[in-house]
């Protein structure tokens, strides 16, 4: 895929650390693939809601669970009532979170400390994911196009 899709990732967590290895990996991987791609980092799930809101959806967000104000579920829980096909991977270090993150169909549940061997594939996936889901959407509205031709066209 590379070209000129667009796809735009969003990496929300409370530690600047974590914040700076998702997006460096994500970038690399990125570039290496030759995608177009927007990374754009959040402190907080109340910062994030305000930029979906101002600039529109995030094909992929990376969303740490143990955040300051409002946790990363409920974070969730709000974006997948406005967004039900975007993709979201939980980054935490406390397995007792996975039960409650589940109720919002994550991609994937990432376990802290972050590290490529493990994140690589996960990101192969979810490119791939990603990738099927606009390859669908296309076909479905060329089908729609046509459709609205032969229709007008008699």
């Amino acid at each position: 895929m590379g070209g000129n899709i667009m796809i735009r990732i969003a990496v929300c967590d409370d530690e600047q650390h974590v914040l700076d290895e998702i997006s460096q990996m994500t970038a690399t991987y990125m570039r290496s693939c030759n995608f177009n791609f927007q990374i754009d980092t959040f402190c907080s799930g109340e910062e994030l809601l305000m930029e979906i809101d101002q600039s529109g959806m995030y094909q992929i967000v990376f969303l740490d669970i143990e955040l300051t104000e409002m946790n990363g579920i409920r974070v969730a829980v709000q974006l997948r009532k406005q967004y039900p096909s975007m993709l979201l991977v939980f980054v935490s270090g406390y397995s007792e979170y996975y039960r409650a993150a589940f109720d919002v169909q994550p991609f994937q549940f990432l376990d802290k400390p972050v590290n490529e061997q493990t994140f690589l594939p996960l990101l192969d996936r979810i490119i791939c994911h990603v990738r099927n889901n606009i390859i669908a959407r296309i076909t479905l509205l060329t089908l729609e196009i046509l459709f609205i031709w032969r229709v007008t066209a008699g």
